[in-house]
């Protein structure tokens, strides 16, 4: 799990490639103070997860440490054993505070869909303020049905 998160965390030892810009950006940008979970659901291959990396870019060109930026595609195999335990997330945040010597600041779940019961950890984190902002990104409608929508 430790290769599949420095490979999914490029920006913790250099910047992203070239980015093609996107019209959602400065929304989320102007979002970034709010406490609130932001809650991107779309269909696959729409973006989702190319506005992560522009919002992460954003994040250290402000003067962000790179190394409390976790960021986690969740479509990975590399991660398919956290799928029917979100419990396992932790460790996550565990093994990226180990690897970079950082705290976790913000937290990045791309289709978090895959995680079975992953709105409880993230409400979890969320009340416990353990990081200062959340992002996730969802590919169905299940994202945001019954309990999930209290975190949008």
């Amino acid at each position: 799990m430790k290769r599949a998160l420095l490979t999914h965390n490029p920006h913790w030892e250099a910047r992203f490639p070239a980015l093609y810009p996107r019209a959602l950006l400065p929304v989320l940008t102007k979002k970034l103070a709010l406490k609130q979970v932001q809650v991107l659901q779309g269909s696959r291959r729409s973006g989702k997860s190319s506005l992560f990396r522009l919002l992460i870019q954003h994040l250290v060109e402000q003067g962000v440490e790179a190394r409390s930026i976790l960021y986690v595609n969740l479509d990975d195999p590399y991660f398919a054993e956290l799928y029917t335990d979100s419990k396992q997330l932790y460790s996550l945040l565990d093994l990226s505070e180990s690897v970079t010597g950082h705290k976790v600041a913000y937290l990045f779940l791309d289709e978090v869909q895959n995680v079975t019961r992953w709105e409880k950890f993230v409400k979890a984190i969320y009340d416990n303020q353990q990081v200062q902002k959340i992002f996730v990104t969802g590919s169905n409608s299940s994202l945001l049905e019954g309990d999930n929508c209290r975190l949008c």
